[in-house]
């Protein structure tokens, strides 16, 4: 599953993407942006796909698979992502980050139901959000 949305995203193909996720899917995104079905899944990233994430490559790293059952599979992955651009064009540094899909058998094989994506950010420990702006921050001592 992290492979083939890794090659989509790569081709910039928002339709193949979306395929891999049933007509039902829900998605979370790195910001909590929850699309709940296959239509709203290509929307957004044929959106993203065409505009900040054009010039962009992920890669999927670590790829863990937990089966639950033989119809039912957990998958995580560590992912990279290269060549995004902000609002001035300008190329950003690359992101690292964890994807989790949750997918069933079906009779044309395995479909994604349900996936979540997380930016991983080094050396903090969690979000607060303080005058209108979210920021990470690390409560540990530093000596």
């Amino acid at each position: 599953m992290p492979r083939l949305f890794q090659d989509a995203w790569n081709r910039k193909d928002a339709h193949a993407l979306a395929a891999l996720f049933s007509e039902d899917a829900d998605f979370v995104n790195v910001v909590g942006l929850w699309w709940h079905n296959r239509a709203d899944i290509e929307r957004a990233h044929h959106y993203g796909l065409t505009t900040f994430f054009r010039n962009s490559t992920i890669s999927a790293r670590r790829v863990k698979l937990r089966q639950m059952s033989e119809d039912i599979a957990i998958v995580h992955t560590r992912w990279k992502l290269s060549g995004q651009r902000d609002k001035a064009d300008e190329a950003l540094g690359d992101r690292l980050g964890i994807m989790i899909f949750v997918a069933e058998r079906s009779s044309t094989g395995w479909i994604v139901c349900a996936a979540q994506n997380t930016d991983i950010n080094p050396g903090m420990e969690t979000n607060v959000f303080r005058n209108g702006k979210m920021s990470a921050v690390d409560y540990r001592d530093k000596e």
